[in-house]
């Protein structure tokens, strides 16, 4: 009872705020709502998506260690995960629509399992352009078969 009544005035205290914000300053109102309407709020959670591919490079070498080459899909690198971890294949960055579910990255094993391509397709939610995001460089660096694709391949 406690817990959903703080919930509840936290939740009432934002939109009283948003409202405010919405009329009180109409141009920061106007800005927000150009950014739902434009679908690029997903900009805000690019760094969940390179935390994720990041845990998903660490997936693919646990892989590789394994089974000497990587997986044909993504979703089969579960089977390495430790009882603690957490795996999400899933672009933070888009839709941010209601009930819609995340984008899986791009996932694309070449070289008869020997390297592979791995990327959140970016808000345009189309693969090989500007706007894909990729894992930082720190995991890109731990990984012997990562490959960065030419945009337009």
């Amino acid at each position: 009872m406690r817990k959903s009544s703080i919930f509840l005035a936290v939740i009432g205290g934002l939109l009283v705020l948003i409202v405010a914000g919405i009329l009180l300053l109409p141009q920061a109102g106007m800005a927000v709502m150009n950014v739902m309407k434009t679908g690029k709020l997903g900009m805000f959670f690019e760094p969940h998506t390179v935390m994720m591919l990041d845990k998903s490079v660490e997936m693919l070498e646990r892989y590789k260690t394994d089974q000497s080459n990587y997986p044909i899909k993504l979703e089969n690198v579960k089977d390495y995960l430790s009882e603690d971890e957490l795996f999400i294949n899933g672009d933070f960055m888009g839709p941010m629509n209601f009930g819609e579910k995340l984008r899986p990255f791009h996932y694309e094993r070449l070289d008869e399992g020997n390297a592979y391509y791995l990327f959140g397709i970016g808000l345009d939610g189309v693969p090989f352009t500007e706007d894909d995001v990729y894992p930082g460089e720190g995991a890109i660096e731990t990984s012997a078969g990562f490959k960065k694709p030419s945009h337009g391949a």
